[in-house]
């Protein structure tokens, strides 16, 4: 319908749609359903429901296993790890073999990836190399 009472303002031009940009959507953080770890000194596997499944033991289970791969990779809205850091750039780590000689995060990627993140990629590394570990990216 048109308006008998023209508006004291300008309107767009007929037929124009103004444009918008839509907000990018951000991954929901959730954790991953099919994700299991292996327990300490017991050796059997949980998922992340484990972590908080029982009130009294929860903060001290969350203290002890959300670490690394499990935080970010595996249970990370339960581990608090859904924003993964950058490595630590002044975080370095002895070597396995040769416990003298240290190394930075970017080491793990340097050479053999695979081999090294397996062997290194565990509690304090993972949690100081997140991204050269393979768990955020």
């Amino acid at each position: 319908t048109m308006s008998i009472k023209p508006s004291p303002l300008p309107s767009a031009a007929p037929g124009e749609v103004p444009v918008t940009e839509s907000p990018v959507a951000t991954p929901s953080c959730i954790d991953d359903a099919t994700f299991e770890f292996t327990l300490v000194n017991v050796g059997t596997d949980q998922d992340c429901t484990w972590l908080t499944k029982n009130d009294v033991q929860a903060d001290k289970r969350i203290a002890q296993y959300c670490t690394g791969e499990i935080k970010y990779a595996g249970c990370p809205a339960t581990c608090g790890g859904c924003d993964c850091p950058a490595d630590d750039a002044d975080y370095t780590f002895p070597l396995k073999n040769f416990p003298d000689i240290s190394q930075d995060c970017a080491w793990i990627t340097l050479n053999n990836v695979d081999t090294r993140r397996k062997n290194y990629c565990g509690t304090e590394v993972g949690d100081n190399c997140p991204v050269a570990c393979g768990f955020c990216s």
